[in-house]
């Protein structure tokens, strides 16, 4: 879909909320034909918006005109909540900011592998905008979730695989991306030496045990083999191209800058409209900056070296990439997509920031502990978005307190690794963060769980959720979990509605679960408090095979639960419903409302 039509279908909503009492100072309008000598009006743009953003002061707006912009945009001031100042795309126009610089000069290296310079560090490559494989072995296959491995044994700083038994110090440079046989996580680490079939490791692999795993190696050079693979040495980009054509009439784009926006420590600057390729935008230590209406594809590729599970508490960085750090107080990001990231697609920390009506998919393709949407700090709301595809977990919200996640569909989490959750948190306490009102469904890998409260947690309210079609439980609650209350959640076709574990600990005092529906066994540890819930295989849904889980007339569950403050008020019948949907009224909704036709983004 072209950038013009979702600006356009955005439009209303952005220009109400951006519609400002006072009238603004001046507008700088940009073009890819104008000169950055000029005055900046709509008859003499300038060149870059650069230029725009230095010139531009509170009350400001720079009107970006269709085009693509190679540059990374740092406003030299903050706006104020009354004069923000605003980047935005002109009305009905595409602008594209992206990361990438294209590669040119090709000659042939050997068969279908050509050469060209390239003497800055590559992440990623893009042929007519979709990804290339970084030469590996074995070679990648057709699905980025599910790449191909070889077993591999590690012992300290060695990695033995009798697969890759090759000369001595053959895959020295290259990385190795592995995971234990858990596949609980993925870890990269450099090969500092190699002698047949024994790598020795620049560092002790992060998560990942002693014993038996799999893994592959990418970036040597001589295994690049096949269609789509690139590898960077001695300031050269060496590529076998789609079709083994000649890349020359090809577009072929190397990354090259992080970041399409560096919005850190400014406050009231607003990004409305664009599009970004294989770029980011920074907001840690901003406040009360707004991003919205923005499509964003294949922004971070940075492969780290530290895999494990982040507990950073802060934007991923340099390690993992993000495809906007939301960092800072205030901020918001809103009715955007973001899409096809190596890490997480949306990296939340600081204070009090929101996520609101986004669509975020295809995201941590490096199988480590990231997400679509990463949660660390307080205060923070996500709201109304579309989370799905993702190699673990689909929304992290570890160390989140008193925070909102509500009215999301989130779904297709563990499409690489095991034992997660959908939504996931790990030894938290919640102070309070509300899960309600959520769509959570389709998580098959094993030990995939719906709304995942991981051992040591406290203090969540988990309400009004729909959990359907996940392979082991709906909702868990690790033990030690206290005071954990959980209303009104239906709970079906799942391998059982809920669940705990904990290796020293069955406490869950405090914990009171009331008026869910349940069509699978539930389990509850120690000192919970369990009443008024509906267990069976028949609680009277409309069509849950057409994914309809509204109780119909005559359910036993309708009028079946009790009244509980905050959270059944303005039932319908004599009492409240057992369940997620209350008979007789509206049924709430969840996921974003853009149009699905801005949600296709395709990458790999």
């Amino acid at each position: 879909m072209h950038g013009s039509r979702f600006a356009a279908r955005c439009a209303l909503a952005a220009t109400a909320a951006l519609a400002y009492a006072p009238s603004l100072a001046r507008e700088y309008h940009v073009s890819p034909t104008g000169d950055d000598a000029a005055d900046g009006s709509s008859a003499r743009p300038l060149r870059t918006i650069q230029r725009a953003a230095t010139l531009a002061e509170a009350g400001d707006a720079c009107v970006i005109h269709k085009g693509v912009y190679r540059e990374t945009v740092r406003p030299a001031r903050s706006g104020s909540a009354e004069r923000p100042v605003i980047f935005r795309a002109a009305d009905g126009q595409d602008v594209l900011i992206t990361g990438t610089e294209p590669i040119t000069r090709w000659s042939r290296h050997k068969g279908s592998i050509y050469a060209a310079d390239a003497n800055w560090p590559v992440d990623q490559v893009l042929v007519g905008g979709r990804l290339m494989v970084l030469a590996r072995f074995p070679n990648a296959g057709a699905d980025p979730y599910k790449p191909e491995m070889v077993a591999m044994s590690p012992e300290g700083l060695v990695v033995t695989a009798p697969a890759l038994k090759r000369p001595k110090d053959y895959w020295k440079g290259g990385t190795v991306w592995a995971m234990s046989r858990h596949r609980w996580v993925a870890c990269t680490v450099k090969v500092a030496a190699s002698d047949g079939n024994a790598l020795t490791l620049a560092a002790k692999p992060a998560f990942w045990p002693q014993g038996p795993g799999v893994g592959l190696v990418e970036g040597v050079l001589a295994e690049l083999d096949a269609e789509r693979e690139w590898c960077q040495a001695d300031g050269k980009l060496y590529l076998w191209a789609p079709g083994g054509a000649d890349p020359s009439g090809l577009a072929v784009e190397a990354t090259r800058r992080r970041w399409a926006f560096d919005l850190s420590g400014l406050s009231h600057v607003h990004v409305r409209g664009v599009r970004l390729l294989a770029a980011a935008i920074n907001l840690d230590g901003a406040d009360h900056c707004v991003v919205e209406a923005l499509r964003s594809r294949l922004a971070s590729f940075a492969r780290g070296g530290r895999g494990g599970f982040n507990r950073d508490g802060g934007m991923n960085g340099t390690s993992e990439g993000v495809g906007i750090g939301l960092g800072g107080h205030a901020n918001v990001v809103r009715d955007s997509v973001v899409a096809w990231c190596w890490g997480d697609g949306i990296s939340v920390y600081g204070k009090d920031n929101r996520v609101v009506n986004c669509v975020v998919h295809d995201c941590d393709l490096g199988g480590s502990d990231c997400a679509p949407v990463d949660l660390n700090g307080r205060g923070h709301a996500v709201i109304g978005c579309s989370i799905f595809n993702a190699a673990r977990s689909c929304l992290l919200h570890r160390k989140l307190a008193a925070g909102r996640i509500e009215h999301n569909d989130i779904h297709h989490a563990g499409l690489m690794l095991h034992d997660l959750g959908a939504t996931y948190t790990f030894t938290t306490d919640g102070e309070g963060t509300v899960i309600a009102h959520n769509r959570v469904h389709d998580v098959r890998c094993g030990t995939g769980i719906g709304i995942y409260i991981d051992n040591v947690c406290a203090n969540f309210l988990i309400h009004h959720n729909l959990c359907h079609d996940i392979d082991n439980s709906g909702i868990r609650l690790n033990t030690p979990a206290k005071n954990m209350q959980v209303y009104n959640n239906t709970l079906a076709r799942n391998g059982n509605a809920m669940g705990y574990w904990g290796r020293t600990s069955k406490d869950q005092s405090g914990t009171v679960v009331a008026n869910n529906i349940f069509t699978d066994a539930a389990r509850f540890g120690e000192g919970a408090r369990a009443e008024h819930n509906f267990t069976g295989a028949r609680p009277g849904f409309v069509d849950p095979n057409a994914g309809d889980f509204r109780l119909k007339a005559g359910s036993p569950c309708i009028d079946a639960g009790i009244e509980i403050k905050g959270i059944t008020e303005g039932f319908a019948g004599k009492a409240p419903d057992q369940g997620c949907f209350e008979h007789g009224r509206e049924p709430w909704k969840a996921g974003s409302s853009l149009p699905r036709d801005a949600w296709d983004e395709t990458g790999w």
